[in-house]
């Protein structure tokens, strides 16, 4: 296929994903349960330019040269931040309709949401998601454009470019980390403005790099099989974002399992309420789904060197990942307004292709435009001569 070809394609596709996303904001711009299942939807898809900031700042912070030819990709989703702050902006119509604390109602009758009052108001829930977006826009166009820049640079620009990176690391993600952990309880755990919890941030962190280091996997696998890309990366690479993978995705558990236990040790009803619908009526389905699909199978499937190094398991693998990260935002968003298990409707449906319809072209005109490998970082031998001694 030619690239001439594949533009039209993908520009179809964008026309189609914007079309259908203005379409269904305005026939159900009325609709309470709209507003939720576009939250739902938003925070999924946010969740991969998210993780591929992170990983790109670890890259940097850590200084991985095993990393520089699998770190394009990422790059470009991680570009994607800006316009995630325009596809916010149909929320903050349905923000009454989504949020609890924002009704009068409640705001008289309820105790602890009246103790909240000074971080649960609208004026402050706007003014620090324009916040979130000033960082995460600032952070992705600062790495991004940098990295595109070392492309036409010399061999003295480009290692000053990569320094200029590393050095802001430390900045960058820590300023992404605060962001990340109060978007998540904004938009997720401010749901039951009663529940909350200290590590719900990183449970969404952990949940946004088992998203991107799955993607990245595909979309990498995809290149080669096209012929988009020759000999790199390689088995080496894929094996060292598997590893990865695979630690994120036992780190999830742990920190899933952890909010969870706490929970159920401390028996204190207010924490209690929050898990109390997510194992009734339905809901304890995706519970033991998320225990069983995203712990104990990859645990002991994704575990060995064998499976890593295999490129039909590691994509059965991230297909289920980014499945079930689905379903996991799902049983984090739905429980707070159906008490019984809701599943899938149209309209949510209809957001998941859309978004798809807006990402997928997005993140594809950049691979087709720029160089899919960064041929002038300094580190770039460093990252083809990588070798798995274990």
């Amino acid at each position: 296929m030619t690239t001439s070809i594949s533009n039209k394609i993908f520009k179809f596709m964008l026309i189609i994903g914007i079309t259908l996303l203005v379409g269904l904001c305005y026939n159900h711009r009325s609709n309470s349960n709209f507003y939720l299942d576009y939250l739902n939807v938003y925070a999924y898809f946010i969740s991969l330019s998210i993780g591929a900031t992170f990983l790109i700042l670890l890259m940097n912070l850590t200084r991985a040269g095993w990393g520089v030819v699998v770190r394009r990709v990422p790059e470009h989703i991680m570009s994607l931040l800006p316009i995630f702050a325009l596809l916010f902006i149909p929320l903050l119509f349905g923000l009454d309709y989504i949020f609890e604390w924002l009704s009068p109602h409640v705001i008289a009758t309820d105790y602890l949401v009246q103790k909240k009052l000074p971080y649960l108001n609208l004026t402050f829930f706007i003014i620090r998601n324009i916040i979130y977006f000033i960082v995460f826009s600032v952070v992705s166009s600062y790495y991004w454009k940098r990295s595109i820049n070392q492309d036409n640079a010399n061999s003295k620009d480009a290692m000053e470019l990569t320094k200029s990176m590393q050095r802001k690391a430390p900045l960058a993600i820590l300023g992404m980390a605060l962001v990340t952990s109060f978007a998540s309880f904004d938009w997720l755990m401010s749901l039951y403005s009663h529940w909350f919890s200290t590590i719900f941030g990183i449970y969404y962190f952990a949940g946004c790099m088992v998203f991107i280091l799955s993607v990245t996997i595909l979309i990498y696998e995809i290149l080669l099989r096209y012929n988009l890309l020759k000999n790199y990366p390689n088995t080496e690479h894929f094996h060292d974002l598997s590893k990865l993978l695979y630690g994120f995705v036992i780190f999830w558990s742990y920190v899933s399992f952890s909010q969870y236990f706490l929970t159920w040790y401390a028996n204190i009803p207010e924490f209690t309420q929050w898990y109390y619908p997510r194992l009734h009526n339905g809901w304890e389905t995706i519970f033991y789904a998320l225990i069983i699909f995203h712990f104990l199978i990859p645990l002991f499937g994704f575990m060995s060197r064998h499976v890593k190094r295999n490129s039909f398991a590691r994509i059965c693998f991230c297909l289920l990942f980014i499945i079930i990260h689905y379903v996991d935002i799902r049983f984090v968003v739905y429980p707070n307004v159906f008490k019984k298990y809701h599943a899938i409707t149209m309209n949510e449906f209809g957001l998941i292709l859309s978004f798809a319809f807006v990402v997928i072209p997005l993140v594809a005109f950049k691979i087709i435009r720029y160089k899919r490998i960064p041929e002038n970082d300094p580190r770039l031998s460093e990252s083809k001569h990588l070798e798995n001694a274990l």
